[in-house]
Protein backbone atom coordinates (compact mmCIF):
# COMPACT_ATOMS: atom_id res chain seq x y z
CA UNK A 1 0.00 0.00 0.00
CA UNK A 2 1.28 3.32 -0.89
CA UNK A 3 1.76 6.10 1.37
CA UNK A 4 -1.04 8.35 0.26
CA UNK A 5 -3.35 5.73 0.70
CA UNK A 6 -2.32 5.18 4.13
CA UNK A 7 -2.83 9.05 4.63
CA UNK A 8 -6.19 9.52 3.29
CA UNK A 9 -7.44 5.96 5.41
CA UNK A 10 -5.71 7.67 8.30
CA UNK A 11 -7.53 11.01 8.34
CA UNK A 12 -10.79 10.10 7.14
CA UNK A 13 -13.02 11.46 9.73
CA UNK A 14 -14.46 8.45 12.02
CA UNK A 15 -17.97 7.33 10.59
CA UNK A 16 -20.75 7.91 13.89
CA UNK A 17 -22.34 5.10 14.69
CA UNK A 18 -26.37 4.02 13.35
CA UNK A 19 -27.95 4.42 17.89
CA UNK A 20 -29.77 1.44 18.43
CA UNK A 21 -33.55 1.33 20.07
CA UNK A 22 -31.77 0.39 23.52
CA UNK A 23 -28.82 2.32 23.54
CA UNK A 24 -28.96 5.61 26.08
CA UNK A 25 -29.23 8.81 24.82
CA UNK A 26 -25.67 10.82 24.68
CA UNK A 27 -23.80 12.53 27.66
CA UNK A 28 -22.48 15.54 27.32
CA UNK A 29 -19.62 16.80 28.67
CA UNK A 30 -20.13 18.76 32.31
CA UNK A 31 -17.98 21.50 30.89
CA UNK A 32 -20.37 22.23 27.86
CA UNK A 33 -20.64 25.72 28.70
CA UNK A 34 -21.84 27.00 25.64
CA UNK A 35 -25.20 24.61 26.20
CA UNK A 36 -25.46 25.85 29.69
CA UNK A 37 -25.62 29.11 28.28
CA UNK A 38 -27.95 28.30 25.84
CA UNK A 39 -30.37 26.73 28.14
CA UNK A 40 -29.95 29.93 30.64
CA UNK A 41 -30.82 32.38 28.43
CA UNK A 42 -33.54 30.55 26.72
CA UNK A 43 -35.28 29.70 30.15
CA UNK A 44 -34.48 33.26 31.09
CA UNK A 45 -36.02 34.56 28.11
CA UNK A 46 -39.55 32.79 29.23
CA UNK A 47 -39.19 32.84 32.73
CA UNK A 48 -38.50 36.65 32.77
CA UNK A 49 -42.43 38.47 32.44
CA UNK A 50 -43.95 35.69 34.99
CA UNK A 51 -40.68 36.63 37.65
CA UNK A 52 -41.97 40.55 37.17
CA UNK A 53 -45.10 39.18 37.59
CA UNK A 54 -44.95 37.63 40.97
CA UNK A 55 -42.39 40.75 41.78
CA UNK A 56 -44.80 43.18 40.89
CA UNK A 57 -47.78 40.98 43.07
CA UNK A 58 -46.13 40.66 45.90
CA UNK A 59 -44.98 44.03 46.28
CA UNK A 60 -48.34 45.28 45.67
CA UNK A 61 -49.38 42.63 48.65
CA UNK A 62 -46.54 43.85 50.82
CA UNK A 63 -48.03 47.25 50.32
CA UNK A 64 -51.31 46.54 51.10
CA UNK A 65 -50.49 44.23 54.06
CA UNK A 66 -48.30 47.16 55.53
CA UNK A 67 -51.15 49.64 55.03
CA UNK A 68 -53.85 46.99 57.05
CA UNK A 69 -50.81 46.33 59.21
CA UNK A 70 -50.58 50.51 60.23
CA UNK A 71 -54.56 50.77 59.83
CA UNK A 72 -54.90 47.84 62.79
CA UNK A 73 -51.83 49.20 64.51
CA UNK A 74 -53.71 52.92 64.78
CA UNK A 75 -57.13 51.32 65.95
CA UNK A 76 -55.26 49.45 68.42
CA UNK A 77 -53.60 52.24 70.11
CA UNK A 78 -56.71 54.51 69.91
CA UNK A 79 -58.81 51.51 71.50
CA UNK A 80 -55.84 51.08 74.39
CA UNK A 81 -56.17 54.95 74.75
CA UNK A 82 -60.03 55.00 75.21
CA UNK A 83 -59.67 51.73 77.42
CA UNK A 84 -57.41 53.48 79.60
CA UNK A 85 -59.57 56.99 79.74
CA UNK A 86 -62.59 54.74 80.60
CA UNK A 87 -60.99 52.61 83.34
CA UNK A 88 -60.12 55.99 85.15
CA UNK A 89 -63.82 57.29 84.75
CA UNK A 90 -64.90 53.54 86.61
CA UNK A 91 -61.97 54.43 88.99
CA UNK A 92 -63.26 57.54 89.70
CA UNK A 93 -67.15 56.35 89.92
CA UNK A 94 -66.32 53.92 92.33
CA UNK A 95 -64.43 56.31 94.53
CA UNK A 96 -67.56 58.47 94.84
CA UNK A 97 -69.57 55.01 95.46
CA UNK A 98 -67.30 54.30 98.13
CA UNK A 99 -67.44 57.35 99.48
CA UNK A 100 -71.12 58.11 99.70
CA UNK A 101 -71.52 54.26 101.13
CA UNK A 102 -69.38 55.16 103.98
CA UNK A 103 -71.13 58.21 104.55
CA UNK A 104 -74.48 56.21 104.42
CA UNK A 105 -72.85 53.59 106.28
CA UNK A 106 -72.47 55.62 109.15
CA UNK A 107 -75.81 56.97 109.15
CA UNK A 108 -77.35 54.00 108.85
CA UNK A 109 -75.64 52.44 112.09
CA UNK A 110 -76.54 55.72 113.93
CA UNK A 111 -80.20 55.05 113.25
CA UNK A 112 -80.15 51.21 113.59
CA UNK A 113 -78.36 52.41 117.25
CA UNK A 114 -81.72 54.52 118.17
CA UNK A 115 -83.95 51.87 117.07
CA UNK A 116 -82.42 48.96 118.83
CA UNK A 117 -82.05 52.01 122.00
CA UNK A 118 -85.52 52.86 121.51
CA UNK A 119 -86.83 49.06 121.06
CA UNK A 120 -85.23 48.25 124.61
CA UNK A 121 -86.69 50.78 126.53
CA UNK A 122 -90.10 49.95 124.85
CA UNK A 123 -89.56 46.61 125.90
CA UNK A 124 -88.44 47.46 129.78
CA UNK A 125 -91.54 49.39 129.69
CA UNK A 126 -94.19 46.68 128.30
CA UNK A 127 -92.27 43.93 131.10
CA UNK A 128 -92.37 46.36 134.23
CA UNK A 129 -96.51 47.23 133.16
CA UNK A 130 -97.27 43.35 132.28
CA UNK A 131 -95.42 42.65 135.86
CA UNK A 132 -97.48 45.25 137.33
CA UNK A 133 -100.57 44.25 136.53
CA UNK A 134 -99.88 40.86 137.28
CA UNK A 135 -98.64 41.70 140.62
CA UNK A 136 -101.97 44.27 141.62
CA UNK A 137 -104.68 41.28 140.40
CA UNK A 138 -103.03 38.73 142.32
CA UNK A 139 -102.88 41.11 145.20
CA UNK A 140 -106.79 41.89 145.10
CA UNK A 141 -106.88 38.02 144.62
CA UNK A 142 -105.45 37.48 147.48
CA UNK A 143 -107.05 40.32 149.65
CA UNK A 144 -111.17 39.09 148.51
CA UNK A 145 -110.20 35.73 150.07
CA UNK A 146 -110.97 35.30 154.06
CA UNK A 147 -108.16 35.17 156.50
CA UNK A 148 -110.03 31.49 157.86
CA UNK A 149 -109.53 30.00 154.33
CA UNK A 150 -106.18 31.32 153.53
CA UNK A 151 -105.04 29.92 156.90
CA UNK A 152 -106.86 26.26 155.87
CA UNK A 153 -105.59 26.33 152.68
CA UNK A 154 -101.97 26.89 153.73
CA UNK A 155 -101.84 23.73 156.63
CA UNK A 156 -103.26 21.67 153.84
CA UNK A 157 -100.39 22.38 151.92
CA UNK A 158 -98.26 21.47 154.61
CA UNK A 159 -99.87 18.46 155.48
CA UNK A 160 -99.37 17.71 152.28
CA UNK A 161 -96.26 18.38 152.35
CA UNK A 162 -95.63 16.32 155.35
CA UNK A 163 -96.89 13.59 153.77
CA UNK A 164 -94.53 13.40 150.79
CA UNK A 165 -92.19 13.82 153.45
CA UNK A 166 -93.06 11.06 155.77
CA UNK A 167 -93.61 8.75 152.36
CA UNK A 168 -90.64 9.70 150.88
CA UNK A 169 -88.61 8.53 154.81
CA UNK A 170 -90.65 5.50 154.31
CA UNK A 171 -89.95 3.97 150.54
CA UNK A 172 -86.52 4.56 151.56
CA UNK A 173 -86.51 2.37 154.68
CA UNK A 174 -88.22 -0.22 152.60
CA UNK A 175 -86.40 -0.06 150.07
CA UNK A 176 -83.69 -1.70 152.51
CA UNK A 177 -86.03 -4.89 153.08
CA UNK A 178 -84.39 -7.72 151.61
CA UNK A 179 -86.48 -11.03 150.32
CA UNK A 180 -85.98 -13.35 153.62
CA UNK A 181 -87.21 -10.21 155.70
CA UNK A 182 -90.57 -11.64 156.18
CA UNK A 183 -91.38 -10.42 159.45
CA UNK A 184 -89.26 -6.90 159.04
CA UNK A 185 -92.12 -3.95 159.54
CA UNK A 186 -93.14 -2.40 155.86
CA UNK A 187 -93.06 1.24 156.37
CA UNK A 188 -96.52 2.58 155.87
CA UNK A 189 -97.64 4.73 153.17
CA UNK A 190 -100.09 7.61 153.65
CA UNK A 191 -102.85 8.80 151.35
CA UNK A 192 -103.15 12.55 150.45
CA UNK A 193 -105.92 12.76 153.18
CA UNK A 194 -103.42 11.78 155.28
CA UNK A 195 -104.65 8.20 156.67
CA UNK A 196 -103.82 4.55 154.92
CA UNK A 197 -105.34 1.76 154.18
CA UNK A 198 -106.82 -0.58 156.68
CA UNK A 199 -105.36 -3.52 154.77
CA UNK A 200 -101.81 -2.39 154.54
CA UNK A 201 -99.64 -5.44 155.59
CA UNK A 202 -97.67 -4.67 158.71
CA UNK A 203 -94.51 -7.57 157.05
CA UNK A 204 -94.23 -9.24 153.97
CA UNK A 205 -95.52 -12.53 155.50
CA UNK A 206 -98.91 -10.91 155.73
CA UNK A 207 -98.46 -9.41 152.74
CA UNK A 208 -97.87 -12.75 150.87
CA UNK A 209 -100.81 -14.79 152.80
CA UNK A 210 -103.81 -12.24 151.53
CA UNK A 211 -106.29 -13.51 149.55
CA UNK A 212 -107.23 -12.02 146.20
CA UNK A 213 -110.05 -9.90 146.84
CA UNK A 214 -107.92 -7.94 149.55
CA UNK A 215 -105.07 -7.54 147.16
CA UNK A 216 -108.01 -5.75 144.88
CA UNK A 217 -109.21 -3.62 147.73
CA UNK A 218 -105.58 -2.67 149.00
CA UNK A 219 -104.12 -1.62 145.48
CA UNK A 220 -107.77 -0.16 145.17
CA UNK A 221 -107.17 2.26 148.23
CA UNK A 222 -103.78 3.63 146.46
CA UNK A 223 -104.99 3.94 143.57
CA UNK A 224 -102.14 1.31 141.81
CA UNK A 225 -103.82 0.35 138.41
CA UNK A 226 -103.81 -3.52 137.93
CA UNK A 227 -102.54 -5.47 134.85
CA UNK A 228 -105.30 -6.28 131.94
CA UNK A 229 -104.55 -9.92 133.15
CA UNK A 230 -103.35 -9.86 136.54
CA UNK A 231 -101.97 -12.81 138.79
CA UNK A 232 -101.06 -12.90 142.05
CA UNK A 233 -97.37 -12.24 141.44
CA UNK A 234 -98.19 -9.41 139.35
CA UNK A 235 -99.99 -7.60 141.52
CA UNK A 236 -97.45 -8.34 144.79
CA UNK A 237 -94.84 -7.04 142.92
CA UNK A 238 -96.58 -3.55 142.12
CA UNK A 239 -97.64 -3.25 145.58
CA UNK A 240 -93.76 -3.71 146.57
CA UNK A 241 -92.87 -1.10 143.99
CA UNK A 242 -95.63 1.24 145.23
CA UNK A 243 -93.87 1.28 149.01
CA UNK A 244 -90.02 1.55 147.63
CA UNK A 245 -89.27 -2.47 147.93
CA UNK A 246 -87.77 -2.98 143.77
CA UNK A 247 -86.42 -6.31 144.99
CA UNK A 248 -89.81 -8.24 144.87
CA UNK A 249 -89.22 -12.38 145.37
CA UNK A 250 -90.04 -14.90 143.26
CA UNK A 251 -92.78 -17.57 144.56
CA UNK A 252 -89.93 -19.82 144.74
CA UNK A 253 -87.60 -18.21 147.09
CA UNK A 254 -90.44 -17.26 149.37
CA UNK A 255 -91.40 -20.69 149.82
CA UNK A 256 -88.19 -21.81 150.52
CA UNK A 257 -87.39 -18.75 153.09
CA UNK A 258 -90.68 -19.36 154.37
CA UNK A 259 -92.46 -22.56 153.51
CA UNK A 260 -95.50 -22.27 156.04
CA UNK A 261 -96.74 -19.18 154.20
CA UNK A 262 -100.19 -20.71 151.76
CA UNK A 263 -100.12 -19.19 148.35
CA UNK A 264 -103.59 -18.05 146.66
CA UNK A 265 -102.60 -18.43 143.15
CA UNK A 266 -105.63 -18.36 141.18
CA UNK A 267 -105.53 -16.18 139.01
CA UNK A 268 -106.59 -12.27 140.93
Amino acid sequence: MSPQQSDSRTSSPPTTPRPRDNDPPPQYPANDTLSQINVASVNDHFQRPFMIKEMLQMRSYTSCVNFHKESITKELTDLQHSLAEHKNDIEKKHEQLRLVLREKGGEREGAMKRVLDNIQVLIKETVANSVKKEVDANIKEWIRVPVETRRAQLEKQIGRMDIALTNSNARRRNAQLQPGDLDEPIGPIFRDNGTKSSLFPADLRSLYSYPPGDLKTLLGDYDISLDPKPNFESVINKFLTFVGESRSPTFTNVLQLAPGIEFEINAV
